[in-house]
């Protein structure tokens, strides 16, 4: 017969870990203050901006870098993750006209069904293209966390698909560990400034993100209440600083 211990459930699932989930279902990470899909499609002012990005390379510290310091960009909803609008299959001619928004994608890691594809390269040519950029077995270890397996072969291949894509677009390449620091992010500004016009209202010391675990908590709460109207944007998905080791 199987007991109850503090701080686990009755089914040998950490209580921490239910609560997490609980959080998560609770207040996903995909609301209407965060993201079209659910939130509708609606352009607004300012540049088009798309965040290309390989899964776990950085995608969500980058968006956060921009909430975070350029006041301009915090919409409703905060951005499109064009991936998920693809997948519900939502109308893709309203996306011809689509501007003022920031697009998150991972095409062509994650594929996407042709009228979407086109639709998504006409978008490219219009709009600002910002890549986070993170060594490659770095990225192969964090899906490996995640249940994605690629040997070193097939992650190359992703790799180069992805850069063939999306280098006829002069993407501005942002490295993985200089979103890591303020000094970094500072600089990374100053590249955003230059090719958007947008000016930081953070001209010397950058917003970054919670250093402790019940910050980060706090500030993802809020981000999926409160959408842009929170004090500091925490976009990223679940209730874990880290997915659990296996």
């Amino acid at each position: 017969m199987q007991t109850h211990t503090p701080g686990n459930t009755t089914s040998g699932t950490p209580l921490r870990e239910t609560l997490r989930l609980m959080a998560s279902k609770i207040l996903p990470h995909d609301s209407t203050k965060t993201t079209c899909p659910p939130a509708p499609l609606v352009s607004g002012a300012g540049p088009t901006i798309i965040v290309s990005s390989l899964m776990r390379s950085g995608t969500h510290l980058l968006l956060d870098s921009l909430f975070n310091n350029y006041l301009a960009l915090r919409r409703f909803p905060l951005f499109v993750d064009f991936d998920a609008y693809e997948r519900q299959g939502l109308p893709v001619t309203p996306l011809n006209t689509l501007c003022g928004v920031v697009i998150k994608t991972h095409y062509p890691e994650t594929p996407l069904a042709g009228p979407y594809a086109t639709a998504l390269a006409k978008i490219a040519a219009r709009s600002i293209v910002l890549t986070p950029n993170r060594n490659s077995e770095e990225v192969r270890n964090s899906l490996a966390k995640w249940g994605m397996d690629f040997s070193p072969a097939e992650f190359a291949d992703i790799e180069n698909r992805f850069k063939k894509f999306w280098s006829q677009y002069s993407p501005t390449v942002v490295e993985f560990r200089r979103l890591l620091d303020p000094a970094g992010v500072q600089s990374v500004l100053g590249q955003v400034s230059q090719r958007t016009g947008l000016e930081s209202e953070r001209s010397t010391k950058p917003v970054m993100p919670a250093s402790s675990r019940y910050g980060v908590y706090f500030d993802k709460t809020l981000t999926r209440i409160a959408g842009g109207r929170a004090p500091r944007i925490n976009t990223t998905i679940g209730y874990r600083l880290a997915p659990k080791q296996r």
